[in-house]
């Protein structure tokens, strides 16, 4: 019995492309989302966790305006010690600090950021940590990952 050619051809064409695909699925060059871990086989993400190696020093002004500063994270630092670096490393940025002596240990209090003082009878500097008031001072948080801190202006 004679094969049907064009039935031939066809089949043929369709074994070279399924073995193609098969091969395209092992190999992977276009990361189709297949792992070769198989604890997340099939699994994709677009999210990445946060850079933990960095800080966000954020600065709102008395007009409302924030400025941003991103530095490295160095281990065993206060947030006294990462605004100093940031003073320093920030030209656009001019940080004025008062130390108070309580039993021996120096703490320092942010008085003026970029040529504004508040009038301390009615306003402050507010010191945050990863959007909350923080209760320690700038000398005794020691920054963390990841840690943002945050200065605005609060009225009394």
């Amino acid at each position: 019995m004679q094969e049907n050619k064009p039935t031939h051809h066809k089949l043929t064409i369709l074994a070279i492309s399924i073995s193609l695909l098969a091969l395209v699925i092992i190999w992977n060059p276009f990361n189709l989302g297949v792992s070769k871990d198989p604890d997340v086989q099939g699994a994709t993400s677009t999210i990445e966790p946060p850079d933990q190696s960095v800080h966000e020093i954020v600065i709102t002004d008395n007009n409302g305006v924030s400025s941003t500063f991103i530095m490295e994270h160095v281990g065993g630092e206060s947030a006294y010690d990462t605004l100093i670096r940031t003073d320093y490393d920030f030209d656009e940025l001019t940080l004025e600090f008062e130390e108070y002596e309580f039993d021996g240990v120096s703490s320092y209090f942010l008085t003026t950021i970029n040529g504004y003082t508040p009038d301390t009878n009615v306003a402050y500097w507010e010191f945050q940590v990863n959007g909350e008031p923080s209760f320690t001072g700038l000398a005794d948080y020691m920054m963390q990952p990841g840690d943002d801190i945050s200065f605005n202006v609060v009225e009394l």
